[in-house]
């Protein structure tokens, strides 16, 4: 609730940029969620994710939007790296973190129903039990 705070008083794009991680991520959770709850031992129904999961999701899309604020202020500007350096910096590394925080969710929801054999690390190249 307060991320989502925050990142409507720094910019709507911010904001859509947050509801469309979490529209995103709750429908990849409900994907095929019968196999996962074969599957994983600690599966919880609709996915509900403690605070810490939650702090780490949101973390640094948190501090860059509060560095946003700081520095920048409240109001919609766009991505124009002549005009507006630094906000758009800050917009870019905001959309980063959603981006990496989404792909990192899908993988794990969708791999999990998905997935016909275990996954491999890719430091190791080894498998590894689902």
């Amino acid at each position: 609730l307060l991320m989502g705070f925050i990142l409507t008083l720094t910019n709507y794009a911010h904001l859509a940029c947050l509801m469309g991680f979490f529209v995103s991520s709750s429908l990849a959770t409900k994907f095929r969620s019968e196999r996962k709850r074969r599957i994983e031992a600690e599966f919880k129904e609709g996915g509900q994710r403690n605070w810490i999961q939650v702090l780490c999701n949101g973390g640094m899309a948190s501090q860059l939007a509060l560095l946003y604020l700081l520095d920048v202020g409240c109001g919609e500007r766009p991505i124009d790296f002549d005009e507006d350096y630094r906000s758009s910096w800050l917009s870019i590394g905001i959309l980063g973190a959603f981006s990496c925080c989404n792909g990192d969710t899908w993988a794990s929801e969708f791999g999990t129903a998905i997935g016909c054999r275990d996954p491999f690390l890719i430091t190791s190249r080894k498998r590894v039990p689902k």
